[in-house]
């Protein structure tokens, strides 16, 4: 990134990557806040963002905008060509079909119910919003309270009893924070 473009990325950086992060890497703050918390020092890997990277795949209009905004990018590696067509196409038109014969056949009803219940199944799998699912844990040891805390995935904690404590994290399979820090810095892109 050019020097005089740092200004403008300072509040959030452009570029995000992973990278194993241990006590070496904090600063005096935050390991005196890591050790008050009980929080393990040992190495992890670590979501980072970064003014510079190698080999980062970017989408070609986030490439666009950033060297739009000044960007430098010395190498393109590889490119994918993406066809855009209506998804599902072919399946979709030989459920309704099924369907269609279904209701004037009655000895095809089955048939019918069944091209249904694919297309129902299909539509919930690939339609439902996974940053909402959440996983739900009890713990009694503070160690394990507080690796649970020290997650990228972490959202609430409850103390449910004396000694039971009731954490709250991100479905694994979804990448939450990232992709809801990258929404709140999109518009300002542009």
């Amino acid at each position: 990134m050019p020097l005089e473009l740092m200004e403008h990325f300072l509040e959030m950086t452009p570029l995000f990557g992973h990278a194993r992060l241990g006590e070496e890497h904090l600063s005096p703050h935050m390991r005196a806040y890591v050790v008050s918390s009980g929080i393990s020092l040992s190495t992890q890997r670590s979501l980072v963002g970064a003014n510079r990277a190698d080999c980062v795949p970017l989408h070609s209009e986030l490439l666009r905008l950033y060297l739009k905004k000044g960007l430098v990018a010395s190498n393109v590696a590889k490119t994918y060509r993406y066809k855009k067509k209506p998804r599902f196409e072919e399946f979709v038109i030989q459920a309704t079909e099924s369907r269609r014969q279904g209701d004037s056949d009655p000895s095809l009803a089955l048939h019918a119910n069944m091209a249904k219940l694919s297309v129902n199944s299909v539509y919930g799998k690939t339609i439902t919003n996974k940053e909402n699912h959440k996983n739900v844990k009890y713990f009694q040891d503070p160690e394990s309270v507080s690796a649970m805390i020290a997650s990228d995935h972490f959202v609430s904690l409850e103390e449910v009893g004396d000694s039971l404590c009731e954490v709250v994290n991100h479905n694994r399979d979804v990448i939450g924070a990232p992709k809801s820090a990258l929404r709140a810095f999109w518009p300002r892109l542009k």
